[in-house]
């Protein structure tokens, strides 16, 4: 279950107004919204954060 203390979490919730949830499995952890089928995946890497998915986040989950 989400913590309130969960940054990111804490973040994208204030961004989508439908609400996010973080899902882990082993090393591997998420933030979903929406429910849309088929599921879009964005994947962080480089040296990027989750967080810099932020702008298209609202947007995406919408639909």
């Amino acid at each position: 279950m989400d913590t309130p203390s969960d940054p990111v979490v804490a973040a994208m919730s204030r961004l989508v107004p439908a609400g996010v949830a973080r899902g882990r499995a082993g090393h591997l952890s998420w933030i979903e919204a929406g429910s849309a089928t088929p599921p879009v995946v964005l994947v962080a890497g480089a040296g990027e954060v989750g967080l810099d998915w932020a702008v298209m986040f609202p947007d995406l989950a919408a639909r």
